[in-house]
């Protein structure tokens, strides 16, 4: 009996040590959460007489005729939507016919993080002026950004970025039908970036 009993407390304490040891290297291993990318808050944008602006990250974007914008919030970040003229939403409010562009900011304080780690690759691209083959290089204000487009039937989604002074310009756009005149609105949008020194 005092054979059991003495095999039971080495298990025991095995496992009660082991439990230790493992809940250490958790422990130690744990790292603080860091911000690795910021959205752009809502309270840095300004609509005035056709133009949004967004002083604190040099950029201006002169509103086409006839377009609607909204500058809302998700949490602490923006969510800046633009509706071109004569969009239609069906009863469960997806696009059925037009457009609508979402434009976002974002500051790359980690590279780590994976867009902002493609950031410098991206960049490369860009400045090399050659595309691959899942971008094209187009100027948007006086700047160059990637374009990539989508295809799904007959709708499209444009996505437009741009990357400069450690952040990215993102402009996401959802045309239905993908057709001629649908893509000269979106690129009217495009036409009316503008980036401050």
């Amino acid at each position: 009996m005092i054979k059991k009993f003495n095999k039971k407390s080495l298990i025991i304490l095995i496992v009660f040590i082991l439990l230790i040891v493992v809940g250490g290297f958790l422990w130690l291993g744990k790292e603080e959460k860091v911000d690795i990318y910021k959205y752009d808050k809502p309270e840095n944008y300004i609509l005035e007489e056709g133009v949004l602006k967004n002083p604190s990250a040099k950029v201006e974007i002169e509103i086409p005729e006839g377009w609607e914008v909204d500058i809302g919030q998700i949490g602490e970040e923006a969510e800046v939507s633009f509706l071109a003229p004569g969009a239609e939403f069906d009863s469960d409010k997806r696009l059925k016919k037009g457009q609508i562009t979402w434009f976002n900011i974002m500051n790359c304080i980690d590279r780590d993080y994976i867009a902002c780690g493609n950031y410098d690759v991206y960049k490369g691209i860009v400045d090399k002026g050659t595309g691959d083959e899942f971008f094209e290089v187009i100027n948007v204000g006086n700047l160059t950004g990637l374009k990539e487009k989508k295809a799904k039937d007959d709708n499209a989604i444009y996505t437009v970025e741009v990357f400069h002074d450690n952040k990215i310009y993102q402009i996401m756009t959802i045309v239905v039908p993908d057709n001629e005149e649908n893509y000269k609105e979106f690129e009217k949008l495009i036409k009316g970036i503008e980036f401050l020194k």
